[in-house]
């Protein structure tokens, strides 16, 4: 019976002897898992231990739940072109450029209407013409159709360049409507836990 005894001690000291450096050499490895597999080698994040990787990754899940709010609220710079390319300026009020866009807007009309009078001027005057008798009447009747047929096709430039104008910076205003938002989402929500549901939106302080 002793010498079983004996025989079971010396078999879990030798077993203890041989495990011991395993265990050692497995305690190690996962340390060194978890400071080094995670971490990239070079580490080009700049991250120097698990705790700022962690840190890090908390920081980039914050980004990207307000990035779900910012592609809710964002707007589109397709609609916005077509707005201004029916209205030039509406896409600019769309983006809160409600000055600009109310300035386009104002012109376009001005310039339509005014072109619009001058074509209309030309017109009765060019009639007047071709019904004169006299030969100073059919002068000043010809110059004065002329004259106010140039300033239609003046006007009518006008309208095209504000039209061509409030169509091409609505892409500008556009981006920089989408700026403003992520700079304000970022700082309303800086701080703040956000939880992003299907169809529902829950923010913790």
């Amino acid at each position: 019976m002793i010498k079983v005894v004996k025989k079971g001690l010396y078999f879990l000291l030798s077993f203890c002897l041989i495990a011991a450096p395993v265990l050692a050499d497995e305690k190690a490895a996962e340390n060194q898992i978890s400071e080094l597999s995670i971490l990239p080698i070079p580490n080009k994040y700049d991250w120097n231990n698990v705790e700022e990787w962690k840190e890090a990754r908390k920081k980039l899940e914050h980004k990207l739940r307000v990035l779900s709010i910012y592609e809710e609220e964002k707007q589109s710079k397709t609609v916005n072109f077509l707005k201004s390319l029916i209205v030039p300026g509406w896409g600019h009020i769309s983006a809160d450029e409600h000055t600009r866009g109310e300035i386009l807007v104002g012109l376009e009309i001005f310039t339509v209407a005014s072109a619009i009078y001058f074509y209309d001027k030309s017109s009765d005057y060019y009639s007047r013409y071709k019904n004169a008798n006299n030969v100073q009447d059919i002068s000043q009747y010809y110059t004065d159709a002329n004259t106010a047929y140039q300033n239609y096709q003046a006007l009518l430039a006008v309208m095209i360049f504000i039209w061509g104008y409030g169509v091409l910076d609505s892409f500008r205003a556009t981006s920089d409507y989408n700026d403003a938002l992520w700079n304000d989402l970022s700082l309303e929500y800086k701080g703040a836990t956000l939880e992003v549901k299907p169809f529902k939106l829950n923010i913790r302080f």
